[in-house]
């Protein structure tokens, strides 16, 4: 029709016509082989904005496609960046924009530039259950828990239905200490959404801080004839190493050295798979590799259950430091 206006926009690849909920998409997309662009952080990169006729205002967070424009991470932020203060200078009131800000400044460790930015965003729509989900993520890796608790409730009151959401409620469990009742919620959450590849996985994971690791493996393998994603692969290395199977986790982490090498693999995931092998020597080596490279993944290290074990180590406490979080 005369009417229809035709919207062209340069670098994004075509997308599935499949829908999949925002939520879902919100950490990994654990659909990628380790070898295919493993480790691309997906975080909304951007926000699309109708600037004029029908619809004028509405915004559409942008997911895929443009993590692929440039070679690094840094040339995404570049992008996250360039997309979010468009979206502001057209509408400063939007929501949708501010937490697009907000996701560079968490990549950038501009800590309170990320926390006002999330704070508008919620003001201006306090029922933007994004805003208040990924502002816990960030407190949470501030070691916030109590604050990132809070948001985490208010994002799943507004989004009952959410399975990450309900995901990250079941890991706040094993940051507090109370592997029995993450073991409940984690079960419960595979009965809710039994197509849930990495609800299988975090059920592995807390399978096996309750002492369960033939379950875990089971529960695992799962995850992995689901979807081939890195999330259930390291979870399997933990459970490998607790049934004795040492060799064949050190194997897996070994392919996931030689993924980073080329390319393919953030080094911050490497880092996640020699803490599963045991190995925290490695593992401190890689989260410092991880901080030289501005991997836009460490800075949720506190809040990442893997982790847990070297929060004490000072080596740890040094590489948060290095990243400006506080004590």
């Amino acid at each position: 029709r005369n009417t229809r206006t035709k919207t062209r926009v340069l670098g994004f690849e075509p997308q599935p016509a499949a829908v999949v909920p925002l939520f879902d998409e919100g950490r990994m997309d654990e659909s990628i082989e380790p070898g295919d662009k493993a480790g691309v952080v997906m975080y909304p990169t951007g926000w699309l904005v109708i600037k004029s006729g029908p619809g004028r205002g509405a915004a559409f967070p942008v997911m895929r496609g443009v993590s692929q424009i440039g070679r690094g991470s840094d040339q995404t932020i570049a992008q996250a960046r360039i997309f979010a203060a468009r979206a502001l200078a057209l509408d400063e009131g939007l929501a949708e924009a501010h937490t697009s800000s907000a996701f560079e400044r968490v990549t950038q460790w501009d800590w309170s530039g990320a926390e006002q930015a999330f704070r508008r965003a919620i003001e201006l729509n306090p029922r933007y259950a994004t805003a208040h989900f990924w502002y816990a993520r960030m407190l949470a890796g501030l070691g916030r828990y109590d604050d990132a608790l809070e948001r985490l409730r208010e994002a799943h009151r507004l989004e009952p239905l959410s399975r990450v959401i309900r995901d990250n409620l079941t890991q706040f469990h094993i940051l507090r200490n109370e592997p029995a009742i993450a073991l409940v919620e984690a079960r419960r959450l595979v009965e809710l959404a039994p197509d849930y590849p990495s609800g299988h996985a975090l059920l592995g994971r807390v399978l096996l801080l309750n002492g369960k690791p033939d379950e875990a493996l089971i529960a695992v393998d799962r995850a992995i004839a689901m979807e081939t994603g890195i999330r259930a692969r390291l979870a399997r290395i933990a459970a490998l190493v607790a049934l004795g199977r040492h060799d064949e986790a050190a194997s897996l982490a070994r392919e996931y050295e030689g993924q980073h090498a080329v390319g393919n693999l953030d080094a911050y995931w490497v880092a996640n798979a020699y803490v599963d092998l045991g190995d925290d020597g490695q593992a401190l080596a890689w989260l410092e590799r991880a901080i030289a490279e501005r991997s836009a993944l460490v800075s949720g290290v506190r809040a990442d259950t893997s982790m847990l074990r070297l929060r004490d180590d000072p080596r740890f406490r040094a590489i948060v430091a290095r990243m400006g979080m506080p004590e």
